[in-house]
């Protein structure tokens, strides 16, 4: 009777183990479209870049029952530093619209500090928060990077982040100023 526990127990562990090895190689690159931001205040969509403004997204919508519920954006892509396509709702129930809004308005995070979008092109992702640090890779512009935690040196905050690319997982410190929380 033992051994049979024993022996289920190893084939227990044995596909405990298989299965974690076999989620970690689905991982994927970091997102630079194709994900959920947040506006922290209503903001100004426009048909085209530089083009007219056609009205403002709300930031929030209350339903019939005082309910809170923040206005999620999906960036399809950013098209430069300044401009992102994204598509939104109108109202709480509304049909999704497809738009163009400057990026000074989009935040990665409502009520927490779980993601960062790179906001200046080429960050350098750091082994440290020292300037002389390695750098570990150079992350493109608009890159959606997981948080792990903030760091503080002197003056200067730093955040603890993990970035994907190519399947694998690189944990290294970016500045306050490379990233829009």
């Amino acid at each position: 009777m033992k051994k049979n526990l024993i022996l289920l127990f190893v084939c227990i562990l044995g596909f405990t183990s298989f299965q974690i090895e076999g989620s970690a190689t689905k991982t994927k690159n970091s997102p630079r479209k194709n994900y959920v931001v947040f506006i922290d205040q209503p903001t100004p969509y426009y048909k085209k870049m530089n083009g007219k403004k056609l009205g403002t997204i709300p930031d929030s919508f209350t339903n019939k029952k005082g309910v809170y519920k923040p206005n999620v954006l999906k960036i399809t892509h950013y098209v430069n530093t300044k401009w992102a396509k994204i598509h939104f709702s109108k109202t709480l129930n509304g049909k999704k619209s497809t738009a163009y809004i400057p990026t000074k308005y989009i935040r990665a995070n409502t009520f927490s500090l779980e993601y960062g979008i790179i906001k200046n092109s080429k960050t350098a992702l750091k082994a440290g928060i020292t300037k002389k640090s390695k750098t570990i890779h150079i992350i493109p512009y608009g890159t959606r990077l997981s948080i792990i935690q903030a760091r503080t040196l002197g003056m200067r905050t730093f955040y603890h982040v993990t970035y994907y690319k190519n399947g694998k997982s690189y944990k290294g410190y970016i500045t306050e100023k490379s990233i829009q929380l």
